[in-house]
């Protein structure tokens, strides 16, 4: 009877441990996704004054931590050549390039929203989507052309 129930406590004690380091890990991996998307988004607010392609750039700065990305973000400002005022290399608007106030504002709020919906779609199931892909989607239904 004794040796029956501490191999009952050994096995939910195991059981335990498993379910604690897969919930670390997820926190770890939600923890990274939702770094990649806020650097994303930095490295594309910098792209709109800024010539280069923000895709090229996250895959620079991926293994980086927290200080040495917001230094590469103080040198992106030397590195790269400034974009003609009011001109988007990536994403122009619907009026050939010029942005308004409220278009810079709508595409934030769109940015905010993809981090949002793929943070809570890879939290359910893993890998499941990306911020680009949800970006695309809340552009199209707002009828934006991707």
């Amino acid at each position: 009877m004794i040796n029956s129930r501490l191999t009952t406590n050994r096995g939910l004690r195991a059981a335990v441990a498993r379910n604690q380091a897969e919930i670390n890990h997820l926190r770890a991996t939600m923890q990274q996704r939702d770094r990649d998307a806020i650097r994303y988004s930095r490295l594309n607010d910098l792209s709109r004054d800024f010539s280069f392609d923000p895709d090229d750039e996250m895959e620079t700065v991926l293994d980086m931590n927290d200080e040495q990305f917001a230094r590469h973000c103080e040198n992106t400002v030397t590195k790269y050549s400034r974009n003609a005022t009011g001109v988007e290399r990536y994403g122009r608007g619907a009026n050939g390039g010029q942005q308004s106030r409220r278009d810079v504002a709508q595409i934030e709020r769109y940015s905010r929203e993809a981090a949002d919906v793929a943070a809570r779609k890879n939290f359910e199931k893993p890998g499941s989507t990306s911020f680009q892909t949800e970006y695309e989607a809340i552009l199209k239904q707002h009828g934006i052309a991707v």
